[in-house]
């Protein structure tokens, strides 16, 4: 799980894919920017959340890093935690960031990406590298 910055398949049976892996991450999941920090240790043994101008100036800065790289950008958003009415301008600041990029940018439901990295992929599988 979450073993590269790109899909890739699973182990499938008789060299044929397996499930397509669209790795997540952590850094950017909206739960843990948001439900919990450990930063400042006071009040001890109390829940805090990381500031909202920081969340979305590290998402974004992670978003600019995978698109100068060629990478799978992927988070993980739950309503409970991001769609409240002050953190809805965190994505909002996020989303336009990553709009504004245009069409060197592919914004895509999983499923698109996994039926799109079958069509590309498939084909390798079972292969030696060259």
């Amino acid at each position: 799980m979450r073993g590269d910055d790109r899909p890739y398949f699973h182990p499938g049976a008789a060299a044929k894919p397996g499930l397509v892996e669209i790795p997540g991450r952590w850094d950017i999941d909206d739960y843990t920017a948001l439900a919990y920090t450990e930063e400042p240790d006071f009040p001890v043994g109390l829940d805090r959340i990381s500031d909202y101008r920081t969340v979305e100036q590290n998402w974004r800065a992670e978003f600019e890093g995978y698109h100068r790289e060629g990478l799978c950008w992927t988070t993980i958003l739950h309503p409970k935690v991001c769609a409240k009415p002050g953190r809805l301008a965190i994505l909002d600041g996020l989303f336009r960031a990553i709009v504004a990029h245009g069409d060197t940018v592919w914004t895509a439901r999983c499923g698109d990406i996994a039926r799109w990295w079958i069509d590309r992929h498939s084909q390798d599988i079972g292969r030696t590298p060259a």
